[in-house]
């Protein structure tokens, strides 16, 4: 279990990033969802050691990490959204390398360690090829690799699927899965899908604070009969948005697809959807969750 109370956090230039964060986030996959500077980054530097916060507390298992850092430092794992790679070194040796700072120093245990979680991440085939021409997927199989070295109870993965392509992202996601089965793993995103399909329980970061938290599928349930939909043209879009709570414009066919948050529709032509993830999410970040 990992516990985090009353986090605050304030850099030199006057940016407070994290207001009283509160937490409970227990086994398995946890969604920490939030648009770019809503202090998703500065959370999971803090929780990783990389910096103290000016007031709150962590505790992994019951230990303040704050007060004791090398605890979670020996039972982290940490993917960030980039990471840079020795040229020229192969998958095998570069892995064998970290693995060696890491702390695994019996060599024929580090060696089965290395090749399994080159097995694991389906990177085995192309152990001996250069991380640096890797592709950028294959690369952020080989960053979870290099964060499940030494078998870590907390694992992060900060903004893991950006720039990945359709096919990549799904493999990526069953490895994620797979994971998450017996460990703590915070996914920290602001792609609302990655959430929908892997978390089990997920919070909303908004302005370094949490406005949200629960099971996705009991949030959306929330807005049930809130979401009004209509397709319109795109001069449209302006008025409607001095209007109503507009949540999200998408094009289909061409054309603004409109969703609106109200009790009752915003005129005859809107008809009712079935709400989603992302409209709870947009419902949060454009202030007020409720109809």
């Amino acid at each position: 279990m990992l516990s985090i109370s009353n986090l605050s956090k304030t850099y030199g230039n006057g940016v407070q990033a994290l207001r009283s964060v509160n937490l409970e986030i227990g086994t398995g996959m946890f969604g920490l969802l939030g648009p770019n500077g809503a202090g998703k980054s500065t959370l999971m530097r803090t929780i990783a050691g990389l910096q103290e916060p000016d007031e709150g507390h962590i505790a992994l298992d019951g230990v303040d990490i704050v007060a004791h850092p090398q605890v979670v430092r020996e039972q982290l794992g940490y993917l960030p959204q980039e990471f840079g790679v020795y040229p020229r070194i192969s998958a095998l040796n570069l892995l064998d390398h970290i693995a060696v700072l890491k702390g695994l120093i019996h060599k024929a245990e580090r060696r089965e360690q290395v090749e399994a979680l080159l097995a694991q991440t389906n990177l085995y085939q192309d152990r001996h090829k250069a991380v640096s021409t890797f592709s950028g997927g294959m690369r952020q199989r080989f960053g979870i690799a290099m964060a499940l070295l030494g078998n870590p109870r907390l694992l992060i993965v900060d903004e893991p699927t950006a720039g990945l392509d359709p096919e990549e992202r799904n493999r990526f996601h069953n490895l994620l899965c797979e994971m998450g089965q017996n460990r703590v793993v915070l996914l920290s995103t602001h792609i609302v899908e990655d959430v929908r399909e892997l978390c089990s329980h997920m919070a909303i970061l908004f302005e370094g604070q949490v406005v949200l938290q629960g099971r996705p599928n009991a949030l959306i349930e929330r807005l049930e009969g809130c979401i009004w939909q209509k397709s319109v043209h795109r001069d449209e879009v302006g008025d409607l948005k001095k209007q109503f709570r507009v949540l999200s414009v998408r094009l289909s066919g061409g054309k603004p697809l409109v969703n609106v948050l109200a009790e009752t529709p915003p005129d005859p032509d809107f008809y009712p959807v079935p709400p989603d993830l992302e409209d709870v999410y947009f419902a949060q970040v454009t202030r007020g969750g409720s109809c």
